[in-house]
């Protein structure tokens, strides 16, 4: 979910209410970016690391 352009104060509501939920299913709840979260049930797994994924890319982009 992507919480960019929503204010920080409804983002912070909204990532409680989506941590809850995901919690009562025995997921997972993932930060890939600023203010971009993944959530996944549990019986869905994520291989790899976006994160690094995003960084490597940026570096990668800025070094043209």
């Amino acid at each position: 979910m992507n919480l960019q352009r929503i204010e920080q104060d409804q983002a912070r509501r909204i990532v409680d209410f989506l941590s809850g939920t995901v919690y009562a299913i025995s997921g997972d709840i993932q930060r890939i970016g600023m203010n971009i979260f993944l959530c996944t049930p549990d019986n869905v797994e994520v291989t790899g690391n976006i994160s690094e994924l995003m960084q490597e890319r940026d570096y990668q982009e800025s070094r043209w």
